[in-house]
């Protein structure tokens, strides 16, 4: 089924400038604890310490792993439900620096009034940093998630359902994810909650191919049946790069493709 997008030619190639000055940091949580999954045992952040936090700032977690096993962690709230934006990441080593806030986690964190706690295993956390990050440089439309996802062989960023549930799908034609690649001789799956091929919903190979790669990013047309699909996740999307013959490159963003601008009456259509 064709779905038609309202939007303007500038939104389109729409690139903030990256001349963006040095990083600075300020220690939010400082401390000595060794994280699980339970109430009590995270690392619970007070939402006053994101009153002047943007989106696109980044977190910073200094500490080290313990033991064997995994070591992961993810930003959660006090239900231990993920935040809109965050992904369950795998960690070998701290400090993890590559940690960013979108609009609706901190709406979450702030105006919802959810806090932030860190939830995990096989983690100690001494301190915690809030830097300016990628603030004033997010790609045009509703990020999702922002980051620096290396995609090598078959990597693959577990992004928590809660990014996509909080909104109204229907409102959007695409997710569009961008990367460094400048290439499109790879390949890109979507899975809801495990990248097994029963839980696949969208891939960029084959006859029913419905993932679209181009140089820059990946457009995967909001369809009715995609959009149902996700509904019915129920822990995490899982985004899996393999970089195939080529060299392995970042995934720098997740975001969602209004179908109509606001407030622009006039734009013209084009068709995914």
């Amino acid at each position: 089924m064709e779905n038609k997008t309202l939007l303007l030619a500038s939104f389109l190639l729409l690139m903030v400038g990256n001349g963006m000055a040095d990083e600075t940091c300020n220690v939010i949580w400082s401390g000595n604890k060794e994280i699980a999954y339970t109430i009590g045992k995270e690392v619970y952040i007070s939402k006053d310490q994101f009153s002047s936090a943007v989106a696109g700032n980044k977190l910073v977690l200094e500490g080290g792993v313990t033991g064997d096993g995994d070591h992961k962690f993810y930003l959660g709230d006090y239900d231990r439900n993920k935040l809109p934006g965050a992904d369950y990441r795998d960690v070998g080593s701290l400090p993890a620096d590559n940690i960013f806030l979108t609009e609706d986690m901190l709406h979450q964190i702030v105006t919802e009034g959810k806090d932030l706690r860190i939830f995990g295993e096989g983690i100690r956390i001494t301190s915690v940093k809030l830097c300016t990050g990628k603030a004033g440089a997010l790609k045009s439309g509703k990020t999702i998630w922002t980051g620096f996802h290396w995609v090598d062989s078959w990597k693959t960023l577990k992004l928590g359902r809660e990014a996509l549930t909080v909104l109204n799908l229907n409102e959007y034609a695409a997710i569009r994810v961008y990367y460094e690649a400048n290439r499109t001789n790879f390949t890109m799956h979507l899975f809801k909650d495990a990248a097994e091929d029963s839980k696949k919903i969208a891939t960029s190979i084959g006859e029913n191919a419905t993932i679209r790669l181009y140089n820059e990013y990946a457009d995967i047309p909001l369809t009715s049946s995609l959009i149902a699909e996700i509904g019915t996740a129920t822990s995490e999307l899982h985004f899996q790069f393999d970089k195939g013959s080529g060299d392995a490159f970042n995934m720098t963003d997740i975001v969602l493709i209004p179908k109509r601008l606001e407030g622009c009456d006039n734009c013209f259509y084009y068709t995914y």
